[in-house]
């Protein structure tokens, strides 16, 4: 073979029996041949191993190599110096370690397979956690001292009846709460879930403040705190599940709801630790010291929760969001583009831009200004319907044979309480969600066409069927609504919302016709 040859020259190019210029033809021919292969190889380079990934959902895996096998048991049969088989080793520990916490605490496929923010959403909700794991154990130290503990002639039967008649207290305020707001949790889970959270507040924070009043207050004050609790627990019950359905989109709700517990187990621990030290440390402080900590952990508690409010961006339209979307929309078809600003000439708004800037977290929160002051009325009953829209029985059988196809009634009439003009807006049982939103828009185009016949929202008007300007609002509307619902509902589409999932706050009736 050339190589052995060439081999055999350079092994032996000293040797004084060969021939030197047999040995110089025979080295430049060697040359040449070392030269060639390497060409060769460079032309025709080796094929790439095949490799297999076997990944798990927590992130974690292993890789096969055809030629090579395991490669998790591979590395023995290479030589490695023992800083860098030490190296490995640490490296491997790390790997099993991040694998472990990942399957405790995140979701099966994070963060590709969970809405952005869930991470960020996840750290807010501990910091909130600890906050009321403080307070909670301050307030339940201050229950303690009210009932009488480590105090003389205080008897365990005292104690246990305040315990019951407060417990007793919490119970039927769960009952009531539930009766009154269960269905309107649906429509504003975002706002009933903050609101679970200032209701906690305000219970925590009676049951700290019991001992300062008179003896007599001690009782009915722990009962209401503790009623706030229940009403918290109601609410933050109900609108949790839908927040956690929202992050499972793509994921597994039921492995969401066990990380989500995973995470309160070990922030609730942690409260419990920072709690104790937290109560021995101020245990010899004064009382505003004390209270100003408190309330410092108290803001803490709500900006936490608004923070987190702001990173659950829904895609379904409720009334709120209903109304800002309008607004941009409404905002866009009437400026020219000489008076428009970068703002109005934009697209509509997404659910995440809309969630972090424009969306209201409280129940009070003023109109966009460009939406007039006409209150809606939305799902009311027809026999409400009929008596404040003023209309005649044979103007009302048209009315609904004509809104059978629409599946949705919309007019002008009385407010209920007070001087004034409102919409009125009922839904049938069969419409649909989109259809629904379409009923929603087509409301507030009639507030619009209200306000152009230069009719005001407080203002009185008696006999206001007999207005001509009130049959041309209610034409107008119509009229508008049929040129401008399918470019908006186009580019609401665009945007990502999801029409066929609203769900707008109502009165609770929907018609039917038998």
């Amino acid at each position: 073979m050339p190589s052995d040859a060439c081999a055999l020259v350079r092994n032996r190019r000293h040797d004084r029996r060969l021939p030197l210029l047999r040995i110089a033809l025979v080295s430049t021919t060697c040359m040449l041949i070392d030269k060639a292969s390497c060409l060769s190889s460079r032309s025709h380079p080796a094929p790439k191993r095949k490799q297999v990934l076997s990944k798990k959902a927590d992130g974690s895996f292993r890789k096969f190599t055809f030629d090579g096998g395991d490669s998790d048991r591979s590395d023995s049969r290479y030589w490695y110096p023992a800083n860098i088989k030490q190296a490995l080793k640490v490296r491997r520990l790390e790997n099993k370690i991040q694998s472990a916490l990942s399957s405790t605490f995140l979701p099966a496929g994070y963060p590709k397979r969970t809405p952005p923010g869930y991470l960020t959403y996840s750290m807010w909700s501990w910091v909130q956690d600890l906050s009321t794991q403080m307070r909670g154990v301050l307030a339940t130290q201050r229950v303690l001292e009210g009932v009488g503990v480590g105090k003389e002639g205080a008897t365990a039967l005292s104690a246990s009846l305040n315990f019951i008649v407060r417990d007793g207290c919490g119970m039927l305020a769960t009952l009531l709460f539930t009766s009154v707001a269960a269905s309107k949790f649906r429509a504003d889970i975002k706002r009933w879930r903050l609101f679970a959270d200032l209701i906690v507040d305000v219970g925590i924070t009676l049951e700290v403040a019991a001992t300062l009043f008179p003896k007599a207050w001690f009782l009915p004050l722990i009962c209401v705190g503790n009623m706030c609790k229940a009403i918290c627990g109601v609410a933050a019950g109900s609108c949790g599940g839908a927040i956690n359905l929202h992050w499972a989109k793509g994921s597994d709700i039921s492995d969401i709801n066990a990380k989500f517990g995973a995470q309160h187990t070990v922030t609730g621990g942690l409260g419990l630790l920072f709690a104790a030290l937290f109560t021995t440390s101020i245990s010899s402080a004064s009382s505003s010291v004390m209270w100003i900590l408190y309330a410092a952990l108290t803001g803490i508690h709500i900006y936490a929760n608004t923070e987190c409010m702001k990173l659950v961006a829904f895609d379904s339209l409720n009334t709120p969001r209903m109304m800002l979307l309008a607004s941009q929309f409404f905002s866009q078809r009437e400026c020219d583009t000489s008076t428009c600003t970068a703002d109005t000439m934009n697209v509509m708004m997404d659910p995440e831009t809309m969630s972090k800037n424009k969306e209201p977290l409280f129940f009070a929160w003023r109109r966009p200004r460009n939406l007039t002051y006409f209150p809606v009325l939305v799902g009311i009953s027809f026999n409400d319907f009929a008596k404040l829209s003023g209309e005649s029985v044979s103007s009302l059988q048209e009315t609904v044979t004509k809104a059978a196809k629409k599946h949705y009634l919309v007019s002008v009439g009385r407010r209920k309480r007070g001087r004034g003009l409102s919409v009125l807006l009922s839904f049938f049982a069969s419409a649909t969600p989109e259809e629904r939103t379409k009923g929603y828009f087509h409301a507030l185009l009639l507030c619009k066409s209200l306000e152009k016949q230069g009719f005001r929202p407080r203002k009185g008007i008696s006999h206001f069927r007999s207005y001509e300007k009130i049959k041309m609002a209610e034409e107008g509307a119509t009229n508008a609504v049929e040129k401008s619902w399918p470019k908006f509902r186009e580019e609401a589409a665009k945007a990502g919302w999801k029409l066929y999932l609203s769900d707008f706050s109502t009165k609770g009736y929907e018609l039917e016709i038998k």
